[in-house]
């Protein structure tokens, strides 16, 4: 989250990765090339490896939540063990409960109990996810001018407008401050409580040659 009284030009590295997403892409620990503001130039030379900025920390979806919930539960040793009883309590020659597999139910009483439960929680990291990818973001749109689109929308190469007391919707590279003076172009201050847990300000400084350029739209799409 950026402090003080700048408002931050940044362009970015590459997708956030969270949940599913997961992963660097793009050449494992090779250099990589990245094109500011040009994304067919960045997929080209990628071939297609960096992952989009989309946040997924959901497990489930609608169609494969029956399917991996009961082979994750069944996978434990517990619950395998008691459907192996059942199925032994329903085989006429051995039971002794007349066929009838009587450790069923509280074996389906726990399953249904704890699918709930999964179900619920899921949700909510579904809702999650929507408000993040949904959030907005000021992004330079094809060398035009900055637009309004959502964290989804970032891409490898973006050039973004982030101002003071925005979250960063991925990592970033620090271009340029801009404040009301204009005094301190080559310094910002990040908060990075939802990394470390740390809430205070830590001092962010560009390059000397990245500082002196000369910043604004037009300068944006010649970056």
């Amino acid at each position: 989250m950026g402090s003080g009284k700048s408002n931050k030009v940044g362009a970015q590295t590459h997708g956030s990765g969270n949940g599913k997403s997961g992963g660097g892409g793009g050449g494992g620990t090779k250099n990589r090339v990245i094109h500011a503001n040009n994304v067919e130039a960045n997929h080209r030379s990628s071939g297609g490896e960096w992952v989009d900025n989309v946040v997924i920390t959901s497990n489930y979806t609608a169609l494969n939540f029956v399917p991996l919930f009961l082979f994750q539960q069944f996978s434990r040793f517990a619950n395998a063990y008691f459907l192996g009883v059942c199925v032994l309590q329903m085989v006429p020659s051995i039971s002794i409960t007349a066929g009838l597999p009587t450790t069923m139910v509280p074996l389906a009483s726990v399953i249904i109990f704890d699918a709930v439960l999964t179900a619920i929680e899921d949700y909510k990291r579904h809702k999650d996810d929507e408000e993040n990818n949904s959030r907005p973001v000021w992004i330079m749109n094809d060398g035009h001018a900055f637009v309004r689109r959502t964290w989804r929308d970032v891409q490898v190469g973006d050039i973004l407008k982030i101002y003071n007391g925005e979250t960063f919707p991925s990592d970033l590279v620090f271009l340029r401050a801009f404040t009301e003076d204009d005094s301190t172009p080559d310094q910002c201050y990040v908060m990075t409580a939802q990394l470390d847990g740390e809430t205070n300000l830590k001092l962010k400084q560009v390059r000397y040659r990245t500082c002196t350029h000369p910043w604004c739209v037009v300068e944006c799409v010649r970056f």
